[in-house]
């Protein structure tokens, strides 16, 4: 399949949301009265990037998957990429929180560390999404060891059963598998590519003027904290705005580049937020509403820039020197070669 700057653009996109959720929320914590800070609804439906990012992952992993014969390697390159990074910003905030004398225990850091789900969450909170990340990925690798044809189809079949067992996220790591499954079979029209997007979208905003009629006595923080009901909420929407991007002819089509770029950079801008947010509050206190919410945003994506060209990019042409030496095969994909 071709490279696709749509998919990029859309990445960089859910991970700016993301981002200017959590500049929202450290407003809500020191009292600000800005409308997205009152406004639940609204404010919670910016968390939509987060639910975009997993029917991605399911999306791309599947479809690279089903042209690497190696388990081993397949999985080797995942933690490559992501776990470093993640330890290394783990530990910043470990630092973090033990000068503000809010200690984790050894607990709550070997679980982190280890991608362990737990109910205060990982000591670098925005790892929680990890966790089910690292799963999705040990699920393809075994299919890929088990050499099962079609992993896109027997990676949603897994995620579906897992989802509807114990973990409902999952679920849309299983849409993203056959968003690729579909992609690889058929290419929709332009005409359709816009309504899908225009459906997804409206879904979406309907689904935060909803929110108005909860009431000021729902309590949305328990709610988004049962992933079932956040999944029944956005991930219908999700995975229609995901397959509006990658169906259709324009998913090989030139893109903004500097979008493609920032969704290139997608993964250290989310991971490397909670630095940029610490920062923004000791430097940008003195702004309020959307004035603080924008320069702490752009502080938290300029941050992630910068690792992504002195980190994760060097970093990962590093992993070139590993990627064509021969490694050990559990067991080849029927087909494959090598």
């Amino acid at each position: 399949m071709q490279r696709l700057d749509s998919l990029q653009v859309l990445r960089a996109i859910a991970a700016i949301a993301v981002v200017f959720y959590h500049t929202f929320y450290a407003l809500v914590l020191r009292g600000d009265g800005c409308w997205l800070c009152e406004n639940e609804s609204w404010r919670k439906s910016m968390i939509f990037g987060v639910d975009v990012f997993f029917v991605i992952s399911g999306f791309i992993v599947s479809t690279v998957a089903d042209r690497d014969p190696s388990a081993l390697r397949f999985l080797i390159k995942r933690v490559w990429k992501v776990v470093p990074l993640y330890y290394v910003m783990t530990g910043i905030e470990y630092w973090f929180k033990v000068r503000m004398g809010a200690i984790p225990s050894w607990e709550q850091v070997w679980k982190s560390l280890l991608f362990f789900r737990q109910p205060a969450g990982p000591v670098l909170i925005h790892g929680w999404t990890l966790v089910y990340e690292m799963w999705f990925y040990g699920v393809m690798a075994l299919l890929i060891a088990l050499g099962a044809r079609g992993l896109g189809w027997w990676g949603a079949a897994a995620m579906l059963a897992m989802g509807w067992y114990r973990w409902p996220l999952l679920l849309l790591f299983a849409g993203g598998c056959v968003i690729g499954e579909v992609a690889k079979l058929w290419t929709a029209p332009r005409w359709l590519g816009v309504g899908l997007m225009l459906f997804g979208l409206s879904w979406w905003m309907a689904l935060s003027w909803q929110g108005e009629a909860y009431g000021r006595d729902f309590n949305w923080e328990a709610a988004f904290g049962n992933h079932l009901w956040r999944v029944q909420r956005f991930g219908v929407p999700a995975l229609i705005v995901v397959a509006a991007v990658v169906l259709p002819v324009w998913r090989s089509a030139a893109m903004p580049g500097w979008l493609v770029f920032l969704g290139n950079a997608s993964y250290p801008i989310y991971i490397c937020q909670q630095v940029g947010l610490v920062l923004g509050g000791q430097y940008f206190g003195w702004m309020g509403g959307l004035q603080y919410a924008a320069a702490v945003t752009l502080l938290c994506v300029g941050l992630g820039v910068a690792v992504h060209l002195l980190w994760e990019k060097p970093y990962g042409q590093a992993w070139k020197a590993i990627y064509v030496r021969p490694l050990p095969r559990l067991r080849e994909t029927p087909g494959a070669s090598s």
